[in-house]
């Protein structure tokens, strides 16, 4: 709200700006430290902080994220492009994980291949069923083609098989995204492609106000009325890289405000939805509560066992650009409000120098009188214009003088009182010539005709 003194409209921004922003961000952001799901068994952690999108519209989750799930990288294989032979219906899953710095392990689970029959599996240089290329590997590191080497898959009675292998092709997991496997036949002849992406997991705020009774954690946390029935949070999701850490950030409406998620568990799920990892949204510089790590109930992922280090590094590292763009803000803040208070002090400065009696171009009535004649109808005239000037400038400021408001003499008056001083003049002399000196002892001036009359003042006659 705009302060007491007047003031352009111009001038209630920085007050209104600093209401508005007060208003806004109160609580906000919040911040989330990741520890385990209950009953979960892994070793999650990571920091999580949601604030106002910068849009106004909804709003931004930012996350650092270690130890969680493990990337992958799928395939949905369907028939290859032109094979019309025993296995047309061939379908399954890949999947794909990182073993270390160039090895891969490979899970694969495919139906309605050729009964009884053995085949090749491989990832190839392609990036589209239509054209797959040839085997990717790292030339570099093997001298001929590691796939021809790689352990074959082996259909039963009804043409299913699955299993998992490990191999080293000289390409790190991550540089497999994109590429096409390819499933062979026992001819050599590919019978069946799909593409190989990141799977991507769910990262959601919950109902729920608990991260220690996974009971009570609840549901997503979205207003429908405003959705339009439609969970938000299905499509907010991270995607880990092959050690199971991710860092990144999304926007989304569900429509709350920031501050109405203070005290709402965060929740990060894994494959097949699996929830691993919660933590409770509270406000910066607050104390958010995650779980301690519970002990094994026999639900963590086999692929989880092994977690990289340095979480606590990185929680510290974002508490410290916390700290240190909530200081920034507060600065800011202090600016507005230092404008917004000072100005009025410094405007009625600023006016009591213009319109003062010693503003520029202005002469008292005391220093015109000490003048002569002349020069005073002179100094009047200027200081007339000046004051008028002035006051037109600062019209909305300044209270116009009375003496401002005066229009100059007319060409009579001025006329008139040029007569004034021409018949002073001429009665100087006279009344020395009749005894007087015409000075302060007189009491009228010298009758220069001794006829007893005044001169005229119009026109230098002798009223009788």
């Amino acid at each position: 709200m705009c302060h007491t003194w007047q003031a352009s409209p111009s001038r209630c921004v920085p007050a209104l700006v600093v209401s508005l922003f007060l208003s806004c961000t109160q609580g906000c952001p919040l911040n989330s430290t990741i520890g385990d799901y209950p009953d979960y068994g892994g070793d999650s952690s990571g920091t999580v902080q949601v604030s106002e999108a910068s849009d106004g519209t909804g709003l931004t989750v930012t996350y650092l994220l270690n130890n969680v799930q493990e990337g992958r990288l799928h395939a949905s294989i369907t028939k290859y492009e032109g094979y019309y032979g025993n296995a047309s219906d061939v379908s399954g899953n890949v999947t794909i994980t990182q073993v270390d710095d160039t090895s891969i392990g490979i899970y694969y689970a495919l139906s309605n291949l050729i009964p009884n029959d053995s085949g090749n599996m491989s990832i190839h240089e392609g990036t589209s069923c239509s054209n797959v290329g040839d085997d990717y590997y790292n030339p570099t590191v093997n001298s001929s083609d590691p796939w021809d080497s790689a352990p074959q898959y082996t259909a039963d009675s009804v043409g299913n098989a699955s299993g998992y292998f490990t191999f080293d092709s000289g390409y790190a997991y991550a540089n497999n995204t994109g590429h096409a496997f390819v499933v062979y036949d026992g001819s050599d002849t590919s019978i069946g492609c799909g593409i190989l992406n990141a799977l991507t997991f769910g990262l959601h705020i919950h109902e729920g106000t608990t991260c220690s009774d996974a009971s009570e954690v609840g549901d997503h946390y979205y207003q429908e009325n405003v959705t339009q029935n439609t969970d938000p949070w299905i499509n907010a999701t991270y995607t880990p890289d092959g050690t199971g850490s991710a860092s990144g950030f999304y926007v989304i409406e569900s429509g709350y405000t920031c501050d109405n998620n203070e005290g709402h568990a965060f929740v990060v799920h894994g494959i097949s939805a699996v929830r691993i990892g919660c933590g409770l949204l509270e406000e910066v510089g607050g104390n958010s509560s995650s779980p301690s790590s519970n002990s094994d109930t026999g639900d963590s992922d086999s692929d989880s066992d092994d977690g990289g280090g340095g979480g606590g590094d990185n929680n510290t590292l974002i508490v410290a650009l916390g700290a240190l763009f909530g200081s920034l803000m507060l600065l800011a803040i202090a600016g507005m409000v230092y404008a917004s208070y000072m100005a009025p002090e410094q405007v009625a400065m600023r006016e009591e120098s213009e319109c003062g009696e010693w503003s520029p171009g202005f002469r008292g009535t005391e220093e015109v009188n000490n003048l002569n004649t002349d020069s005073a109808l002179d100094i009047r005239t200027t200081t007339s214009v000046t004051q008028i000037d002035l006051n037109q400038r600062g019209s909305t400021r300044c209270s116009t003088p009375q003496a401002a408001l005066d229009p100059p003499p007319g060409a009579d008056e001025v006329e008139e009182a040029r007569m004034d001083a021409t018949a002073a003049q001429r009665e100087r002399p006279a009344a020395t010539e009749g005894g007087g000196d015409g000075g302060p002892d007189d009491p009228e001036p010298a009758d220069p005709d001794g006829e007893g009359g005044v001169p005229n003042r119009r026109n230098g006659s002798v009223e009788g």
